[in-house]
């Protein structure tokens, strides 16, 4: 954005709301102490000979400044805005009470209620009737502050500010009747000086209002008005003053005086207009090289941008755009963009567009959803979306950075199908590791098998079966062969190559399944393995085959762990429970009381071919991180205070967190 010449903040706006208000308030007091409580003249009057300022305008005054200070801030607390109102309310009445006894001829005593004043004549101490007009509209101005429509403001501030302005410029020019009504009493300098002063304060201290928003904008009529309005007010009177001293000194008669007034205002404003209107060619240039500097860099970037409105109105399109989906710059233009959204959604999209006009922040379009354009021949294609908040002159905009990601999903898809061709080869690897173990676990049931069978096959043969034996017989032959069964299972579930799409998994039934795999192995090494599983835990969703195959490796890997002599004890813990301080996501740890990890070694644990092992190829833990991290977890590993190590991973669990009794 190009810097505005002169352009106050909203911030500065209410700090100088903020200051008129504590000079008002300041010399409230000073005349009210100092003026009529020390009898100093100066603080009633300014100087010798002028009208004082009323110890019941001081108050009014007073009361006027405390309420524009508590109002300034929009967030005050209730107590402050309470009070603030009670002072407005008593500044307009003592306004309206005063211009009754005016009209009406009363007399109701409120003009002496603080001080006497021994000089005053015929309305002791009463304020000008002026003074109690402009009080009426400034106590209404308060009030009306937060008023929902700012004209009725605007208009009794601006009120004020002329009758000010006018007791000003008689004071200026030594004009009594423009702050006096004869015979009674006028509206002393300070007086005028401090609604002036207040009337500015209450317009700065609502800078957003529409009003000064204008004054206030980055336009050229904003500008223009800031340059402008200051000088018509000021320098008519300021000249004017100057040929009326000269011509009184006698250094000029008035014929000339008019004339040199004239002319000297004439040629004031006509530099003033000058530098204005070279400061606007000059920030048009610069507008103009942003708005091209801009354009070139939507233009020249490489994804498809495009700007809309706040009614959903394409308001410009790079190339890039219009080679995505197929359409010309005439096209897109000034059309709503949900042309380029699927049928489907494009009922939705403008209440998701009202929402983020609402709370506009840079972020991603449709975060967790996939989003999809539509191309002008009807075809549609996967995009990625971010949203950018544009604030301008002509209001708010929002620039849609998009992204054509089908090859992106293309490669993503063939990257997953390649891990999981090396899980499925890192599986049938650590099978072929196991492979002894495993014929020895097959071997115990088959050979029971064969026994059984032998020994009913005799009895049969011998004709000494009774049915009862032989249906015991029978159910040990069945118990054994089940056995086998579900050993051979386990290790098909293993082994194949692609599981089902993912499915609600209990991680306890996975947890007693990879040990229940393992235990031949267990059992070989002299490892003793505990559960400690938590009860009642959520489901998680994945692939059970990968998750498995995950625990699988961690087992092992710590079976490798404790396979030294010099090993008191050799025993591995699996635990799962709820994540510490996140119970949205499952924690599944393997624990052991192996060697442990060396601590140069902590940080490539997980990298693709390193091992500590001689024989071993480095893919198991950085498989496993892979499979954790696609269901949305994290592994890693942890180093035990005395010997040992843990390997931890975390699952998410899914939304409505289903239980299954463990």
């Amino acid at each position: 954005m190009v810097a505005s010449p002169g352009k106050l903040s909203p911030e500065s706006c209410r700090r100088l709301a903020h200051a008129a208000a504590g000079l008002v308030v300041a010399n409230a007091v000073a005349v009210l102490v100092g003026g009529w409580l020390l009898d100093i003249a100066a603080f009633k009057s300014v100087l010798p000979g002028l009208a004082p300022m009323k110890a019941n305008t001081a108050a009014a005054f007073l009361l006027a400044g405390i309420a524009l200070w508590l109002q300034v801030e929009r967030e005050a607390n209730r107590g402050s805005r309470r009070v603030a109102q009670a002072c407005a309310v008593i500044v307009l009445v003592i306004g309206v009470v005063t211009l009754s006894e005016y009209l009406f001829g009363w007399d109701l005593r409120i003009d002496e209620l603080l001080f006497l004043d021994p000089m005053a004549t015929g309305s002791p101490g009463r304020m000008a009737q002026a003074t109690a007009l402009l009080f009426a509209l400034l106590g209404g101005a308060l009030l009306l502050l937060d008023c929902r429509s700012d004209w009725p403001t605007v208009v009794l501030v601006l009120s004020v500010f002329a009758g000010a302005f006018l007791a000003l410029t008689g004071y200026l020019y030594g004009t009594d009747s423009l702050y006096a009504v004869p015979p009674y009493s006028a509206m002393a300098l300070h007086t005028a000086a401090s609604f002036a002063i207040m009337s500015m304060g209450i317009l700065l201290a609502r800078p957003e209002r529409k009003f000064l928003a204008v004054l206030l904008s980055n336009t050229p009529g904003g500008i223009l008005a800031r340059r402008l309005l200051p000088a018509a007010l000021f320098l008519p009177p300021c000249v004017g003053w100057l040929r009326l001293t000269g011509q009184r000194l006698g250094y000029f008669d008035a014929r000339f005086g008019i004339a040199v007034g004239t002319l000297s205002a004439a040629g004031l404003f006509t530099a003033l207009i000058y530098w204005t209107a070279v400061s606007l060619y000059r920030l048009d240039q610069e507008r103009e090289r942003a708005e091209r500097k801009f354009r070139m860099a939507v233009e020249s970037s490489p994804n498809g941008a495009v700007i809309v409105d706040r009614s959903g109105r394409i308001m410009l399109a790079n190339a890039q755009m219009e080679r995505m989906f197929g359409f010309n710059h005439n096209e897109l233009l000034n059309q709503p963009i949900e042309m380029l959204i699927p049928d489907q959604f494009k009922e939705v999209h403008p209440k998701y567009r009202a929402h983020f006009f609402e709370s506009p922040a840079v972020r991603r379009m449709g975060a967790g959803r996939e989003l999809y354009g539509q191309r002008k021949n009807g075809s549609e294609f996967a995009v990625e979306i971010g949203l950018t908040p544009l604030d301008t002159d002509e209001g708010l905009f929002v620039l849609s950075t998009i992204v054509d990601i089908t090859e992106r999903k293309a490669a993503i898809e063939q990257l997953q199908r390649h891990q999981s061709e090396i899980a499925h080869v890192s599986r049938l690897n650590t099978m072929g590791e196991m492979a002894v173990g495993l014929a020895d676990e097959l071997n115990q049931p088959l050979s029971s098998l064969t026994n059984y069978a032998s020994a009913a096959a005799e009895r049969l043969a011998e004709g000494a079966a009774e049915p009862t034996q032989t249906r015991e017989v029978l159910g040990q032959i069945v118990g054994e062969a089940e056995r086998a069964a579900e050993i051979i299972g386990r290790l098909r579930r293993l082994t194949r190559k692609r599981d089902q799409p993912n499915t609600l998994i209990c991680i306890n039934e996975l947890a007693r399944d990879v040990v229940a795999l393992t235990a031949f192995e267990a059992r070989r090494r002299g490892v003793e393995v505990r559960l400690a599983l938590s009860e009642s835990l959520p489901m998680v969703l994945g692939d059970s085959v990968q998750l498995e195959q995950v625990l699988v490796n961690l087992v092992r890997n710590s079976f490798e762990a404790m396979e030294s002599p010099s090993l008191r004890e050799r025993v591995l813990q699996v635990k799962t429970q709820l994540c510490p301080g996140d119970v949205g996501k499952i924690e599944v740890s393997v624990i052991d009381s192996g060697v442990g990890v060396p601590e140069e070694c902590m940080d490539r644990l997980f990298s693709a071919f390193f091992t500590t092992k001689p024989d071993g190829l480095g893919m198991g833990l950085s498989i496993s991180r892979s499979i954790v991290e696609a269901h949305g977890g994290r592994l890693w590993a942890e180093a035990r205070v005395r010997h040992g190590a843990v390997f931890r991973f975390t699952l998410p669990v899914p939304i409505g967190r289903p239980v299954r009794a463990t």
